[in-house]
């Protein structure tokens, strides 16, 4: 009987390939798996939190200089001149009306007084968590979700607003 291909099974070189292009496979996923998870890295965590702290600590800078000098309002009406849907870049900072030269990476402005940290997620607006900023009070925190700051509930007795992003 003569021996043919069909019986062999796989050659040491195909099987080489195969677990090559099974390993670039493998290898890409762990390095993407932050984008893959829906779960921000560590490190895009802390630089979140580090900016939340000084946009923080400049409104309460801010107010107490205004203050100093008897001026009202306290706070700044907005946290900046961007308009809505700007990403922070050199052109255009964020937050330039309490931080000197504004914030240049890692923000963007989905709304009046409403901001998201987008680095590196551009396309996963709705897995993030939305900053509001109350000129009133002149707090700066985390409001909701993306996708749930779309629609904001009326007061009683008054028609509800939808805002498209």
């Amino acid at each position: 009987m003569p021996h043919g291909r069909g019986n062999a099974g796989y050659s040491l070189s195909e099987l080489i390939i195969l677990f090559i292009l099974v390993a670039l496979v493998t290898g890409f996923v762990v390095w993407n798996w932050d984008k893959f998870s829906g779960k921000p890295a560590a490190k895009t965590i802390q630089t979140e939190a580090a900016d939340v702290e000084t946009i923080v600590k400049a409104l309460g800078h801010y107010a107490a200089q205004r203050q100093a000098e008897g001026r009202t309002p306290v706070y700044p009406l907005e946290l900046d001149a961007a308009p809505v849907g700007a990403e922070s870049s050199d052109e255009t900072p964020l937050f330039t009306a309490i931080i000197d030269g504004g914030v240049r990476s890692g923000w963007a402005k989905i709304g009046v007084n409403q901001y998201v940290y987008a680095s590196g997620q551009h396309d996963r607006t709705d897995m993030r968590e939305v900053y509001s900023y109350d000129p009133d009070t002149g707090v700066f925190r985390k409001s909701a979700k993306a996708k749930d700051a779309m629609t904001r509930r009326a007061p009683p007795g008054t028609r509800a607003a939808t805002v498209f992003l």
